[in-house]
C-alpha cells in the first residue's frame, strides 16, 4: 500500500508545479496586455494612405513603362521599314488609353 502511495504523491506533485508554471505564463501574458494594445497599430490612416499612394504610382510607372516600349517599337520599325505598321499603332493607342484611364491627372482634365 505504501508503494502505492509515493508514486501517486509524486504525480500529483508533479502536475502542481506545471499548474504554477502555466499560471505564470498567462500572467505574464496578461501583463503584456497594455504593452501590445499601446503600441501603434500599422493600419493608421496615414499609413493606409501612403501604401495606397505608392500602389497607384507603382501602376502609373507601370502603364507609363508600356507607353514608352509601345513607342520605342513603333518608331523602331518605321525606321527600318519607312512605313506605319497598324498594330503597332494600335498597341501605342491601347497603352496611352489604359495610362489616361488609370491616371487622374488625365481625368480631371476630360471633366472640364
Amino acid at each position: 500500500m505504501g508503494a502505492l502511495v509515493i508514486p501517486l504523491l509524486l504525480f500529483f506533485q508533479n502536475a502542481a508545479v506545471q499548474s504554477a508554471v502555466e499560471t505564470q505564463r498567462r500572467e505574464a501574458a496578461l501583463h503584456s496586455v497594455p504593452e501590445v494594445l499601446g503600441r501603434e497599430s500599422e493600419d493608421t490612416p496615414e499609413a493606409i494612405r501612403k501604401r495606397g499612394a505608392s500602389v497607384q504610382e507603382r501602376l502609373f510607372v507601370e502603364k507609363f513603362n508600356k507607353l514608352i516600349n509601345a513607342l520605342m517599337d513603333f518608331a523602331e520599325d518605321y525606321k527600318t521599314g519607312q512605313a506605319i505598321n497598324v498594330k503597332k499603332a494600335r498597341a501605342v493607342r491601347e497603352a496611352w488609353l489604359k495610362l489616361e484611364k488609370a491616371e487622374v491627372l488625365f481625368q480631371d482634365d476630360k471633366k472640364k
